[in-house]
């Protein structure tokens, strides 16, 4: 019998990749999002998405920015 279930194992191994993310704790919240709560899953894996393809840095000083240049570089 396979005890392993590939999905979770590969969601566990990307939370654990995260900075001070241990196994354990990327254990729990995998286990939280799969079988708990899928909205809140779902919204997690969207924002993600969204940051990820939105973000930048900002062409003057490097901090986040949805543009080439953020908030305070463009109001100077």
């Amino acid at each position: 019998m396979r005890n392993r279930i590939e999905s979770f194992e590969n969601l566990v191994s990307a939370l654990e990749s995260l900075p001070a993310i241990g196994k354990k704790s990327a254990q729990r919240i995998a286990y939280y999002m799969t079988m708990e709560d899928h909205f809140s899953a779902m919204k997690i894996a969207h924002a993600i998405e969204k940051a990820v393809q939105k973000i930048q840095r900002c062409e003057r000083c490097s901090a986040m920015s949805e543009d080439e240049l953020c908030p305070i570089c463009a109001d100077v």
